[in-house]
């Protein structure tokens, strides 16, 4: 064999060595040193199943719901799929429900202790004011839209009897709006979501742990424990997530946003299946009894490098669609709280200008609260159910 071929043979072998030493120390670390938050970004798929139980599974019509199995130091799902505690059915004589329905802004997403959730908290403030006989159900879902919301409502809500529903979501039936071609926004919102079968494509960080590392860093690649890769399928028509990148890297536009910008996108795509989606849920909510407010959605512009909650296409979207969750009340049996008008923008109420902290899910249970109490509303329903 030629010297030369010998060396490069050698110098192959051995930095291929090398790779795969650094690559097993490297699954040791996410293994056994990494933080919780570190192993969440890059541990494998085996290993996040077996550390940490998926928060959703699968739904036949929903697409994914929450995992009544899921339990973590702080957190937990009730038996039925709810977050918080377990929910007595038939529900107790003498007891109002109040449902709060929504996304992960209503899960309360970044607050780990599931009583410390801001529907958790608005049962603990209604009760201080009086209203003991009140309990509240949180039935946020991270990920759903009004889509997902008026099904959950449907199949799953109406089982455990609410009296009264809090709806309060918005962002994600804007991320529905950034598909393209327009023929693409459609009433099944197949433009934004594919079905949880299609399953993801195999990349090199399924099986190199290094691999993961970088392309979760740079943003390849989500991790593996994010939605994104196992049930919130999306096809090449949903472009959000496109911007969101490039607005974070500052290089938009790029790509298809060179022939047709966001704005133009959410200018064409009108919040047209938001609306129809929420009058459905009100009509279906007058039908069984169920008083519903609907509240409009707040965020902070202040997050700067959080284009979903500071660009301008975003913000302008918020905006409209506020005004079409307003709409919606009119000459309906609904209530609107326009919560974005008293909830203020301050940097310690949110984690990124959508979510709220601890301190954001205290003074939302608080202005909610204090809604029910000062409208007369929720006094009024209590009345009627002589309770």
């Amino acid at each position: 064999m030629p010297p030369l071929i010998r060396k490069l043979l050698l110098a192959s072998v051995s930095g291929l060595l090398t790779l795969l030493l650094a690559d097993g120390l490297a699954r040791v670390w996410v293994g056994s040193f990494a933080s919780d938050s570190n192993f969440k970004l890059y541990a494998s798929e085996t290993q996040l199943k077996e550390r940490f139980p998926p928060k959703v599974l699968p739904h036949r019509y929903l697409g994914f719901c929450l995992n009544p199995e899921y339990r973590s130091d702080l957190n937990r799902h009730s038996a039925l799929g709810f977050r918080g505690d377990e929910i007595s059915l038939p529900k107790p004589k003498g007891e109002f429900r109040i449902v709060c329905l929504g996304g992960s802004t209503t899960y309360t997403l970044g607050v780990e202790d599931h009583q410390l959730s801001y529907p958790a908290l608005l049962e603990s403030q209604l009760v201080k004011s009086g209203f003991d006989q009140v309990k509240v159900i949180n039935a946020g879902v991270p990920g759903y839209s009004s889509w997902e919301n008026l099904m959950n409502f449907q199949f799953r809500v109406l089982d455990v009897e609410p009296d009264m529903l809090i709806v309060y979501n918005s962002v994600n039936d804007i991320h529905p709006r950034l598909v393209w071609p327009s023929s693409a926004y459609r009433g099944d919102n197949s433009g934004r979501r594919s079905a949880p079968e299609v399953g993801r494509p195999t990349h090199l960080g399924d099986f190199s742990t290094l691999a993961r590392i970088y392309m979760v860093q740079k943003g390849i690649i989500a991790p593996l424990n994010a939605m994104a890769n196992s049930l919130d399928i999306s096809p090449e028509t949903y472009l959000a997530e496109e911007f969101q990148q490039q607005a974070r890297r500052g290089n938009y536009p790029r790509g298809v946003f060179k022939r047709v910008s966001a704005s133009q996108m959410l200018a064409t795509n009108a919040p047209v299946y938001y609306r129809r989606n929420l009058e459905s849920l009100v009509a279906i909510a007058e039908l069984t009894g169920v008083e519903t407010i609907l509240a409009t959605f707040a965020h902070s512009a202040r997050f700067k490098n959080r284009p979903t909650a500071s660009s301008a296409e975003y913000v302008g979207a918020y905006e409209e669609m506020n005004s079409e969750l307003a709409s919606v009340t009119e000459g309906s049996t609904a209530h609107l709280f326009d919560f974005a008008a008293v909830f203020p923008d301050e940097g310690k109420y949110f984690t990124d200008g959508r979510h709220v902290t601890e301190a954001g899910a205290r003074l939302k249970a608080r202005l909610f609260a204090k809604y029910l109490g000062d409208t007369g509303i929720l006094a009024k329903a209590l009345q009627e159910r002589d309770l």
